[in-house]
C-alpha cells in the first residue's frame, strides 16, 4: 500500500511546523552560514537519490538517511580540508567533533567516525528496522553529548560555536527523523497486513527519541558545572583536547601568546592533562625566555604520566639551563635506563655532561646518540653530529670534528650553528679562507648571532682585512653590547689599522 494512505498531520500542525521550521532555518542559516548550507545541500542530493531508488516501504526512513549522509559528507570534507590546510602550513590536524573524538589519535577516530556512520547508514538503508535505528541513535547520542559540552564552552560568534550549533541541529534531526520514520514504517506494515510488530507505537518512539536526545545533552551540560557534580572523564577530556589542539595549531603558526591561552584553558577544564602541561612549559619558555614556570609544568606532567619521555627531556633541558646540571644529569640517566636506545636522551645527557666539563663522557653519549639514530630512523636529527664535533674540538681533535660538522650540514644545510662551528675548526687548522666561507654561510641562517660576527671579524683580521673585520665587530657589539671579546678585538683592529 502506498505511503499516501497513512493519515497526514492536521493542516494546522503542518502550518505551524512549516512556519517554525522556516524561522529556525532562517535564524540558524544566517548565524552559521555555509556550515548549515553545505550539509543541507549534501542531504538534498542524497535524499533525492535514495527516494528514487528505494522501495515505497523504506521511504519513511529516507529523510533520516539523507540528513545523516549530509552530516557525514560535511564532516568528511571538513576533515579533508583541515588536513590540507595543516599540511600546507605545517600544522597539526584539528580533531573533528564526532563521538569518536574521545580517546584515540586523530586519524584513528576520523576513520572510526566514518566507519561507524557508514556502516550504520548502510544498515539503515538496506534494512530500516529497530536495530539499525538503535545503533545510529547511540552513535548520534554520544556525539550529541560531546558537541553539547564543547558548544557550551565555545565563544559566541566563533567559527567553532557556529559549526557546533550545526552539529547539534543535525544530530537532533537525525534522531527525531529516525524514530518518526520507524513509526511510519510500522504503520505501513500494518496497513499492508503485516502486523505492527515491525514498528513501534507513537509513545514508544517519542520516549525513546527523548532518552537519546535529553540524556547526552544533560551530560554535556553537566560537564560545564562546578566540580562536585559527576563529570564523565571522556567528555571532560574531549573538551580539554579541543583547547589543546587549538593551542598546538596556534603554536605552529608562531602565535605563542594565543597558544598559551588555549593550553591554560585546557588545564582549567582538565588539570590532569599531561600533554597540556608539557606544551604550556615549552610555549612559556619560547614566549618569555625563562624556564622557572616551565619547570613546574614539566614536573606536573611527569607526576601525571611517569613515562612521558618528551616532558622528561624538556625538564632536563630546563634544569640544565637554570644551572641545575647535576639534577638534569640524574634525570637523563634515569630516562636512559628505561630507554637505552633513545637518541635524544643520549644527546641531551652529553650536553649536560659537557656543561660540567666532563668531555670524555659527553663524547661517549654523543656517539651512542648517533648509533641510536639508525635504530630510530631519525635521519633528520643533526644535533648529535654537531655536538660531537664541538666536544672533539674541545679535545683538539679538529680533523674528526670537521668530519662530524660536515655530516651535520649534510643532514641539515640550514644548520647555522654547525656552519659556525665548522668555520672555527677550519680556522684552528689554519684554513682561514674556507673558515670565512662557512662563517658567511652561518650568517645567512643566523644573521643576529654576535659570536658568528666576532668569529668572522677575527678571520678577516687574520688576513689583514681590517675594515671588514671592524664592521663585523661593531655588528657583534650592536647585537650584544657587553660582548667583551668583540670589544677587545675591535680596539685591536682599530689600532692595527692606524
Amino acid at each position: 500500500m502506498p505511503e499516501s494512505q497513512i493519515k497526514p498531520a492536521p493542516p494546522v500542525l503542518q502550518l505551524i511546523g512549516g512556519i517554525g521550521g522556516a524561522i529556525i532555518g532562517t535564524v540558524v542559516g544566517r548565524y552559521s552560514g555555509l556550515n548549515l548550507l553545505i550539509p543541507l545541500g549534501f542531504a538534498l542530493l542524497a535524499g533525492w537519490i535514495a527516494w528514487k531508488t528505494v522501495a515505497d516501504v523504506k521511504r519513511p526512513m529516507v529523510f533520516a538517511f539523507a540528513v545523516q549522509v549530509g552530516h557525514g559528507l560535511w564532516m568528511a570534507s571538513g576533515m579533508f580540508l583541515l588536513g590540507l590546510l595543516a599540511s600546507a602550513n605545517n600544522m597539526p590536524s584539528v580533531r573533528p567533533s564526532g563521538p569518536a573524538t574521545l580517546m584515540l589519535e586523530p586519524w584513528l577516530f576520523n576513520l572510526l567516525d566514518i566507519a561507524i556512520l557508514l556502516g550504520g547508514l548502510t544498515w539503515l538503508l538496506i534494512r530500516p528496522g529497530l536495530a539499525a535505528v538503535l545503533c545510529l541513535s547511540l552513535y548520534q547520542a554520544v556525539g550529541l553529548g560531546v558537541n553539547t559540552a564543547a558548544f557550551s564552552g565555545a565563544a559566541m560568534g566563533s567559527l567553532e560555536h557556529k559549526a557546533l550549533l550545526v552539529h547539534l541541529i543535525l544530530r537532533t534531526a537525525a534522531i527525531v527523523l529516525m524514530y518518526l520514520g520507524l513509526y511510519r514504517i510500522g504503520k505501513l506494515a500494518a496497513a499492508n497486513g503485516e502486523g505492527e510488530e515491525s514498528g513501534l507505537s507513537w509513545l514508544t518512539c517519542v520516549l525513546t527519541a527523548g532518552v537519546f536526545l535529553l540524556f547526552p545533552v544533560g551530560i554535556g551540560l553537566a560537564s560545564r558545572l562546578e566540580p562536585g557534580w559527576y563529570i564523565p572523564r571522556v567528555i571532560k577530556h574531549s573538551r580539554a583536547r579541543d583547547q589543546y589542539d587549538l593551542g598546538v595549531a596556534a603554536a605552529a603558526r608562531g602565535k605563542l601568546g594565543e597558544a598559551i591561552n588555549h593550553y591554560q584553558k585546557a588545564l582549567e577544564i582538565d588539570p590532569e592533562y599531561a600533554e597540556a602541561h608539557n606544551s604550556l612549559g615549552v610555549a612559556w619558555t619560547e614566549q618569555y625566555g625563562h624556564v622557572d614556570g616551565a619547570i613546574d609544568h614539566y614536573r606536573r606532567a611527569l607526576e601525571i604520566k611517569r613515562d612521558y619521555a618528551e616532558a622528561q627531556g624538556n625538564l632536563c633541558i630546563a634544569l640544565a639551563f637554570c644551572g641545575q646540571v647535576d639534577e638534569a644529569i640524574a634525570l637523563y640517566r634515569n630516562d636512559l635506563e628505561m630507554k637505552p636506545d633513545l637518541a635524544r636522551g643520549h644527546n641531551n645527557l652529553g650536553m649536560a655532561l659537557a656543561a660540567r666539563g666532563r668531555i670524555d663522557e659527553a663524547v661517549s653519549h654523543y656517539r651512542k646518540a648517533i648509533k641510536a639514530i639508525e635504530v630510530q630512523h631519525l635521519y633528520d636529527y643533526a644535533e648529535p653530529y654537531n655536538n660531537l664535533g664541538t666536544a672533539l674540538a674541545a679535545r683538539r681533535q679538529f680533523d674528526e670534528a670537521i668530519t662530524h660538522y660536515r655530516r651535520a650540514l649534510g643532514i641539515r644545510p640550514s644548520y647555522g650553528e654547525a656552519h659556525n662551528n665548522l668555520g672555527l675548526a677550519l680556522a684552528a687548522c689554519g684554513q682561514i679562507n674556507e673558515a670565512i666561507t662557512y662563517y658567511e654561510k652561518a650568517l645567512v641562517f643566523i644573521p643576529n648571532d654576535a659570536d658568528v660576527h666576532n668569529n668572522l671579524g677575527e678571520a678577516l683580521a687574520t688576513l689583514g682585512s681590517f675594515d671588514e673585520a671592524i664592521t663585523h665587530y661593531r655588528r657583534a657589539l650592536k647585537i650584544k653590547p657587553n660582548f667583551a671579546k668583540a670589544r677587545q678585538n675591535l680596539d685591536s683592529a682599530l689600532a692595527r689599522k692606524k
